[in-house]
């Protein structure tokens, strides 16, 4: 597999429900060289069979990533969708990575698909002028979030 060439790499992790009501773990791979070209790969489809806590996710991912010999010092980011059992601070996926020792440090970001009206995706965004959020008393602006509408 090309990781071992890699100077560095991320992990991309989607949760979801298949046909059949099985929770299913995407799990993708994007590689830096040493040149700076990249390449990203599907990896697998993990089922969870129990259910789908951040510990259960973890336990599945870091079962494959050893199994299947991966340079994890290599690892430089995770990448998901932002679902709490993915991003939660004292139990989710990202966290119980970060608690974990054979993992390195690094980056994780979260991602959110935006969709149009007739269901299909879009990157055609606006950020609207002055449109940042509120917090949750609509006292204070939540930094890092901005509002943006769909073209």
């Amino acid at each position: 597999m090309d990781i071992e060439r890699s100077q560095w790499f991320s992990l991309q992790c989607d949760e979801s429900v298949d046909a059949s009501d099985t929770a299913q773990l995407a799990l993708f791979v994007r590689m830096v060289f040493e040149d700076f070209s990249t390449k990203e790969e599907f990896l697998t489809l993990l089922p969870l069979k129990t259910s789908t806590r951040g510990i259960d996710i973890y336990n599945v991912v870091k079962g494959y990533v050893v199994d299947k010999k991966f340079p994890i010092r290599k690892l430089v980011s995770i990448t998901s969708d932002g679902a709490p059992a993915m991003t939660g601070r004292h139990n989710g996926f990202i966290a119980h990575c970060k608690a974990d020792p054979d993992f390195p440090k690094f980056l994780n970001y979260h991602y959110n698909q935006l969709h149009s009206s007739k269901g299909k995706a879009t990157s055609e965004l606006q950020i609207v002028p002055g449109g940042m959020r509120r917090g949750s008393r609509g006292s204070s602006p939540s930094y890092g979030h901005q509002v943006v509408k769909l073209r």
